[in-house]
């Protein structure tokens, strides 16, 4: 296994990890089944939610966030089109996630930014790739 395949694999590993960090922490302070802040940064938006599953939310963004980046690696790796579209989810999953620390995606501006990347990622389907190449080891770029 190449340096580039033990980053990948790193990388899915922690962004599975991330994913039961609230269970983690329920285990260890149960208590925290009954902590409930407004942690929202929009001064309009508020909610009480349950920490946890706060928690719980945020670790499966930043896991989706890994995942986008990922398929961006590996996507540069085998076709300069599967990596702009890689690149494309990326951009979307980290703006999704500061929608939602911002006010939990409830604003009309989050959801056209769903539909530009959406239009986006469509439109580079049909980009022309001009990088046409057998691989031979995807290791080894």
């Amino acid at each position: 296994m190449n340096n580039f395949s033990i980053k990948i694999s790193i990388l899915l590993i922690v962004g599975l990890a991330i994913c039961d960090l609230h269970s983690l922490i329920w285990k260890l302070w149960p208590q925290t089944e009954f902590i409930q802040y407004d942690l929202f940064l929009s001064p309009r938006f508020h909610l009480k939610m349950n920490v946890l599953w706060y928690i719980y939310e945020l670790a499966n963004m930043l896991n989706k966030i890994i995942w986008c980046y990922v398929l961006a690696s590996i996507g540069g790796k085998i076709s300069i089109k599967l990596f702009w579209v890689g690149i494309t989810f990326l951009l979307y999953q980290i703006t999704q996630f500061f929608f939602y620390l911002w006010d939990r995606n409830t604003s009309f501006t989050s959801n056209v930014v769903v539909y530009c990347f959406i239009g986006v990622a469509f439109l580079e389907i049909f980009i022309p790739e001009k990088r046409l190449a057998k691989i031979r080891r995807i290791d080894g770029i």
